[in-house]
């Protein structure tokens, strides 16, 4: 006579719980093989293949209702159709998860950038050439955020979003070629600041194929070298003291500026705080003087 083992035996044999049986049975995917008249239930060694099949197609994504309808109607055209399903939706799932560790890592490297910005500390840096995106609207317009640059930001950053995800939390900012006049900073305009993982031929490959985002022709390439900086955290208004400060020690170093002055927040998340404080840094290329 086949051996029979009660609920709590035969959950030790799956590894599984006495109530996960009891609601596989009142689902229906699962009903043991005899209930005693004291109730107790009682299942046969092979309904072991049935439980961890259950377990399988569960684990796979299917309800316990759909898995009640394979074991009741099972079809292949149908079976097959289903699993299909589940797939799309699986790497769909895979696509999400990936986003959000890919924003994860963006916003841990702006976390650990800005903590490791010594406030007020000038330093040279190596940098590779890197991508920017030029905003299309004056400058004064952005700083009143008027409808233009409305217009343009949104642009940008549907670009930004449309690249990676990483992107889209670019950090911005403006650029400025001439000396500063009685101590004012002329901006020659605003841009976002692509990372480093993102080619030239990825972003015009995107602008060539889909519409209603920014033109090509605002793409620029931030060149390679060595780059005078100076971090800093305060109110706007103090961009224009770091700006001639980072103008003096080059000089001073015996240096020359190649190129506008770069003025990139340094940590984008910063700027949507409450009592937000700007965290930027103002950088320039540079080669010796002699040079």
């Amino acid at each position: 006579m086949e051996s029979l083992f009660k609920t709590g035996e035969f959950a030790e044999l799956c590894q599984t719980t006495k109530n996960t049986l009891i609601h596989y049975d009142h689902v229906g995917v699962l009903k043991p093989t005899e209930v005693g008249e004291n109730g107790y239930r009682y299942y046969r060694p092979n309904d072991l293949f049935r439980f961890k099949t259950v377990r399988a197609l569960t684990d796979a994504g299917f309800t316990l209702q759909e898995v009640r309808s394979v074991f009741s109607e099972y079809d292949p055209d149908t079976l097959g159709r289903s699993v299909a399903e589940h797939r799309a939706e699986l790497r769909a799932h895979i696509d999400r998860l990936a986003h959000a560790a890919s924003l994860l890592d963006e916003i841990d490297r702006q976390i650990s950038s800005n903590r490791e910005a010594e406030p007020g500390a000038f330093f040279l840096e190596e940098r590779p050439d890197r991508l920017i995106i030029n905003l299309d609207c004056p400058v004064d317009s952005m700083w009143l955020k008027g409808a233009d640059a409305a217009l343009s930001d949104g642009k940008a950053m549907e670009t930004l979003e449309r690249i990676s995800p990483e992107a889209s939390l670019s950090l911005y900012g403006l650029k400025a070629y001439d000396a500063l006049e009685q101590g004012r900073i002329c901006y020659d305009g605003g841009f976002y600041l692509l990372p480093e993982s993102v080619t030239f031929e990825e972003v015009v490959r995107l602008l060539r194929s889909e519409s209603h985002l920014c033109d090509e022709s605002q793409l620029e390439t931030v060149p390679a070298g060595t780059y005078a900086c100076i971090s800093e955290v305060g109110p706007q208004k103090k961009a224009a003291a770091v700006h001639a400060r980072l103008l003096e020690e080059i000089g001073r170093r015996g240096l020359r500026p190649c190129g506008p002055r770069y003025e990139v927040i340094s940590f984008r998340l910063s700027d949507v705080a409450p009592g937000r404080v700007y965290r930027f840094v103002v950088s320039v290329r540079c080669e010796p003087t002699d040079a």
